[in-house]
Formats: C-alpha cells, sequence, structure tokens
C-alpha cells in the first residue's frame, strides 16, 4: 500500500512551530564590519521579526532604516580603540540587544543560530573573524548556557534558505522577497532592486533564524 506524504506550506511549517515555540528565537550573521541580529518574538499570535545591525559609521541609509519599526541600527564607532576592545564592546553591545529584548517581551529563555565559520583572515586585521566570533559565542554560552547555541555552515544556511549553498548576496535577497512577508523591513526590501549592506546582513541573520526553525522542526 502506497503512502502519499503530504508537504507542508512555509505557513504551515511556521504556525506548527509557533503552537510548540516556547522560546525566544535569535538568528546571529556576525562580521568584523557590520553584524546584524534577527530576533523572532510573537506579537498578536503571529510572528515578529526584530532587526539590529551594528554599524561603524552612520550615514542615510541607516537613518532611513532606524526609522522602521523593526529595524534597530546601532552606531559603534571604533575611534582610537584597539581592534581587540572595539571588538570586545561589539559583542557586548549584540549581547546587550539581545537581553534588552528578552526584557521586553518578558521571555525567559532563547535559542540562538549564530553561522560558524571555519576559516577566513584578513592581513590587515590583528583578530580575524574565527577569533572575533569565538569571543561572541563564549560570551553567549556564558550568559544562557552552551544548550543555547546552535551553530551553522555559512553553505548550510544558503542551501536551507536560497536551496543554493553558493548563493549570492542577491540570491539571498531575492529569496527572502519571495518569502511575500508584510512587515516594515520586508516592504524595504521589495524595493530594493539589488542587494546591499546593511540590508543583506539582516536578511542574512533572518536566514540563520529560518535555519534555525527549519533544524528545531526535524
Amino acid at each position: 500500500m502506497n503512502s502519499q506524504r503530504t508537504l507542508l506550506t512555509y505557513s504551515e511549517v511556521q504556525d506548527k512551530i509557533n503552537k510548540t515555540k516556547k522560546n525566544m528565537l535569535v538568528g546571529i550573521d556576525y562580521s568584523l564590519n557590520s553584524p546584524a541580529i534577527c530576533i523572532e518574538t510573537l506579537k498578536e499570535g503571529k510572528p515578529f521579526y526584530n532587526f539590529i545591525t551594528v554599524q561603524k559609521k552612520d550615514n542615510k541609509c541607516n537613518r532611513k532604516l532606524n526609522m522602521l519599526n523593526d529595524v534597530q541600527v546601532i552606531v559603534l564607532e571604533k575611534e582610537n580603540a584597539s581592534e581587540f576592545d572595539f571588538i570586545n564592546k561589539q559583542t557586548d553591545t549584540i549581547i546587550q540587544c539581545i537581553e534588552q529584548i528578552m526584557n521586553l517581551h518578558k521571555e525567559k529563555e532563547l535559542i540562538i543560530g549564530i553561522e560558524d565559520y571555519i576559516y577566513y583572515s584578513q592581513q590587515s586585521s590583528l583578530i580575524d573573524i574565527v577569533q572575533a566570533t569565538t569571543v561572541l559565542k563564549y560570551k553567549i554560552i556564558k550568559k544562557w548556557g552552551e544548550g543555547t547555541l546552535n551553530k551553522y555552515s555559512p553553505t548550510h544556511v544558503k542551501k536551507t534558505f536560497a536551496e543554493n549553498g553558493k548563493a549570492s548576496k542577491d540570491d539571498m535577497l531575492f529569496a527572502y522577497n519571495r518569502m511575500k512577508l508584510t512587515n516594515p523591513f520586508a516592504e524595504w526590501c521589495h524595493k530594493l532592486s539589488k542587494s546591499h549592506k546593511p540590508e543583506e546582513d539582516c536578511i542574512d541573520a533572518f536566514a540563520v533564524l529560518t535555519t534555525l526553525k527549519s533544524e528545531m522542526n526535524k
């Protein structure tokens, strides 16, 4: 006797996850220059996505993005700080942002997904992305425990989100817009003809969050 498996739509999968969801979910796309966070909370029983990005410089685009009610752009200028001191301040800011939203929504537990880099280096950088990411992961584990953190390779995130492990930034933008979300940031991205920072970093953080949810649903 042949049995046919019923495939769920994206919305049905999200509804299934939300009904059993007991934790705040966080996706982090970490980089030295433009880290971004996507935090999912529930608003009137439906997912609401909070986007946070930490930038080194203020500009017109950042100010416009900051006017959206689901985006927060934090400008953290390096000035004369050493690279290590700046990364320490940057990662502390990320932890504080997550904690603030937890407190705002009275969440007691959370689950975090983060891209785990295999290697990356810049000759001009004293501390590369692997070391900097390790600092952030250490602080997350120290704050909320090792079981909180889930690590995914960039290839896995891209394959899960855009169905292509080698997806470009434009491919990721297309995959995000294809979901036809109606939050303010999504409507902003619908107007973009090409990917650029810091929007692409927020989309990457959303992709990490989507990967986290996909893995939870297995």
